[in-house]
């Protein structure tokens, strides 16, 4: 059976973001496959966004429920707030689609980081940092059959100041909610776009109708 991982980056600069998702067999051996987009949704308007791929006619979505992320022990009750302030945007977006799915912060974790260990983790980062230094934050999912069935989020605190307290980045420091909601946004299986949230600057904090619209294709009923 498949084991398949995506990965999405998220930096400083625009340019030079990277987007790619993962397909890879229980053996060490695996093929990258690029996420496309835009993709064009049939009908009055044309909505730009994006997804991933798990191969020929698969796009990974998590199954009907909750989807349970955990925090690190070393997240404050003001990163806790940021997150759930963040979720509370994308989990409107999936009600307004009809979809049989929430995301929701679950409690704390020591089990955390890009490492599928059955526990899906928001997890602040200090030290140790395991990507190129310019990246705010990482996604990974792994799925199988086209259903995901974990996710991590990492932040890196270790090059970058991070605010707990505003909802936008306000000079050299990012915000964990605005940065948070662009992570959502691909856990949820959206790759960027080149407005809104889902930028690779992304701005603001709104699940903007571009997003919406790939939410809908996504997990819409």
């Amino acid at each position: 059976m498949a084991n398949d991982q995506l990965r999405s980056a998220r930096t400083a600069r625009p340019s030079s973001v990277r987007m790619k998702g993962a397909r890879r067999a229980l053996t060490a051996i695996g093929i990258w496959i690029v996420a496309f987009g835009p993709l064009a949704v049939t009908g009055a308007a044309a909505w730009a966004y994006s997804f991933y791929s798990c191969g020929p006619n698969c796009t990974p979505r998590w199954p009907s429920g909750r989807i349970a992320l955990y925090a690190n022990q070393e997240a404050t009750e003001c990163d806790l707030a940021a997150m759930r302030r963040a979720m509370a945007r994308w989990n409107a977006a999936l009600a307004r689609v009809g979809a049989d799915a929430q995301v929701m912060l679950a409690g704390r974790t020591t089990h955390y980081g890009l490492q599928k260990n059955g526990v899906s983790s928001v997890a602040l980062l200090v030290s140790r940092w395991p990507k190129e230094r310019r990246l705010f934050g990482w996604t990974s999912m792994w799925w199988r059959g086209g259903r995901v069935v974990e996710g991590d989020i990492v932040f890196n605190l270790q090059d970058h100041p991070f605010r707990c307290d505003i909802p936008v980045r306000r000079g050299a420091a990012a915000s964990l909610e605005q940065e948070m909601t662009h992570e959502l946004g691909h856990l949820l299986g959206l790759g960027h776009a080149r407005g809104g949230i889902m930028m690779p600057e992304g701005y603001g904090t709104a699940v903007d109708p571009d997003a919406l619209e790939g939410l809908r294709a996504l997990y819409g009923r």
